[in-house]
């Protein structure tokens, strides 16, 4: 379908009986987003990007049922079905008798007020709501596919697999004309970051061979994730290419935590990695984070420089440019080496330990461990799970403090 068939979509009887108000049509650089009523109807643009394929029609439905499957995962209340485009008398529509020229994944609408990137900008992005995502993304990965030993989907995750993605950032950035400062701090992210890279490969390795490489989300950062029916719910995960899906599960929340200080959320961002490595317990993860956030705020600067022709002699003074350059600058920021520093709160029961260290960590750009937390985890429990009566004297027992 073309844009003319879209506009003439959005007049045919389904669509224009599903509320009182006319349908809204919302566009990305890869589909087409009809909203009526209580439904939202997603249509795959016919493209093929080399990573990303929608050319044929076969594809497209294939890719529509991928979507609504996957995303399943995270929001089944969302996605409701695969739908045909068919062609009628009075033109194009939704579900009918005529040929089918096209799919589109039906959704239930929500309301876009709940999206987490708008309450971000609204300042109401309040600690509940941190915690209640950073258990979602656990929660998520806890049940995830492991991806290891499948041959594909563990050289989707491999290290050779992420130095190429790395090294892609680099040479598209390059093929701009770029001024002499930024062309500086790109060197320096690019000799850091594959430097990392070789440090760290060993435990790439060894964390894919153990169970850390998970077919996830690809794509989760606060405009891909809502407040639904009060519950958070990711949705829109990366359905046409597994690679970009297929990653160490640090990657996942390195993102997340990457879009969080872009947007000048700093202490959320360490609540939510804090919240997210209590409920998941995976801190051996952290070695990779900046690796992971580095690179991707480069994929950020390189997708704004793509947004503007290569030979553009204005470059350099507008928006893109601009974006560009804010991008590179933070992934030149997770390069550095920030002083560490450890705080111990202690005190009886109920003295407000943790309440002081989740501020202090919030405030500092620090993690909290809480022992309680720790040493249920060690005896099988859930953070937020209680002990069984007669437990207590053998989770802080001696045995267990050692």
């Amino acid at each position: 379908m073309d844009h003319a068939s879209i506009l003439r979509l959005m007049h045919c009887p389904a669509l224009a009986a599903a509320g009182e108000q006319a349908p809204v049509l919302r566009e990305t650089h890869i589909s087409w987003v009809i909203l009526a009523g209580e439904l939202a109807y997603k249509i795959k643009k016919p493209l093929d990007f080399g990573f990303l394929d929608f050319s044929t029609l076969e594809r497209r439905r294939f890719f529509c049922e991928q979507e609504l499957a996957l995303n399943r995962r995270f929001a089944p209340e969302l996605y409701q079905a695969v739908v045909p485009i068919t062609r009628e008398a009075h033109g194009p529509s939704l579900d009918g008798r005529g040929t089918v020229i096209d799919y589109a994944v039906r959704m239930r609408r929500f309301d876009e007020r709940q999206l987490l990137s708008n309450i971000a900008a609204r300042g109401q992005l309040d600690r509940a709501l941190v915690r209640a995502l950073g258990q979602e993304l656990a929660r998520q990965q806890a049940a995830a596919s492991a991806c290891y030993p499948d041959a594909e989907a563990a050289q989707a995750g491999s290290p050779a697999s992420l130095r190429a993605a790395i090294v892609q950032n680099f040479v598209q950035a390059r093929g701009y004309a770029l001024q002499p400062a930024e062309q500086q701090l790109l060197a320096e992210v690019e000799d850091w970051t594959l430097a990392r890279l070789r440090q760290l490969t060993p435990l790439l390795v060894q964390r894919a061979a153990s169970g850390h490489v998970l077919d996830g989300h690809g794509d989760a950062h606060l405009g891909n994730i809502a407040l639904v029916d009060g519950r958070v719910r990711l949705f829109d995960c990366v359905e046409f290419n597994p690679g970009m899906r297929i990653m160490d599960g640090i990657a996942e929340i390195a993102f997340l935590c990457m879009d969080l200080q872009a947007r000048g959320h700093r202490r959320e961002c360490h609540w939510l990695l804090g919240d997210y490595l209590e409920y998941r317990g995976d801190y051996a993860g952290l070695a990779l984070l900046d690796l992971y956030r580095s690179y991707y705020a480069m994929v950020r600067a390189k997708v704004a420089l793509l947004r503007e022709p290569a030979g553009n002699p204005d470059l350099a003074a507008g928006d893109a440019y601009r974006e560009f350059s804010r991008y590179l600058q933070l992934a030149r920021r997770y390069a550095g080496h920030p002083p560490a520093f450890l705080a111990i709160t202690h005190g009886v029961s109920g003295s407000g330990k943790s309440t002081v260290a989740d501020r202090l960590a919030g405030a500092a750009g620090a993690l909290r461990i809480r022992s309680d937390v720790e040493r249920k985890r060690l005896f099988g429990l859930a953070p937020e799970q209680r002990s069984a009566p007669g437990d207590e004297a053998r989770l802080y027992g001696s045995a267990m403090s050692r």
